[in-house]
């Protein structure tokens, strides 16, 4: 592959053999009318040993059910929290799910080790190029995603390095590429490959 591709994606050897389960926790308020979002998820939501949690889906009414989200967590070994990137920042219903799943005596404080030793990833999208966010923001995107890095660590799971799909401008062989390599990345995970690039 080229290391343009995967540039974005720790390069990690994992133990052959081993098969990991995937958990793909989604939240995009427009799904209908997503295109970025909705190719990335169309492409690996009916792969084996991946699981797709549809936020606005699921909770229309934004109830969640906290004990289900929690028993999805600790049936996966990677969490992949997907979301377009709206003013530097997750979408509501996710930002909720961080708050209430996340919690004391589950994820952290007395009693909080049911994430210990998992992996915790994002997917985003963003309306504008990486090259627009660092000149005019004055921050890189992965820098503006530091918040999530450091929930991970407080958690204490592995934070791995962003998959970021920027530019909604990009045509539609580009977006067909990046789906390609989501699934790549998805497949060696869950296969305990290396990525070969």
């Amino acid at each position: 592959y080229n290391i343009d591709i995967f540039r974005c994606i720790d390069v990690t050897v994992f133990k052959v053999g081993i098969m990991r389960k995937v958990l793909v926790v989604y939240a995009h308020p427009d799904y209908s009318n997503s295109r970025m979002n909705k190719n990335l998820i169309e492409k690996i939501q009916d792969m084996d040993l991946v699981t797709v949690s549809n936020l606005y889906n699921k909770y229309p009414d934004d109830n969640i059910d906290v004990i289900a989200e929690q028993k999805l967590m600790e049936e996966h070994d990677l969490i992949i929290l997907q979301f377009p990137f709206y003013w530097f920042n997750t979408t509501p219903l996710m930002k909720k799910w961080l708050d209430q799943v996340l919690a004391f005596g589950f994820a952290y404080g007395v009693g909080g080790d049911k994430l210990h030793g998992k992996e915790f990833m994002l997917c985003i999208t963003t309306g504008g190029s990486e090259e627009r966010y660092a000149n005019e923001v004055g921050f890189t995107l992965p820098e503006l995603l530091k918040p999530f890095e450091y929930t991970a660590k407080f958690c204490n799971m592995e934070y791995r390095n962003p998959f970021i799909v920027a530019d909604n401008t990009i045509n539609d062989n580009q977006l067909h590429q990046h789906t390609q390599n989501y699934e790549a990345f998805i497949t060696q995970y869950i296969n305990g490959e290396s990525l070969v690039i």
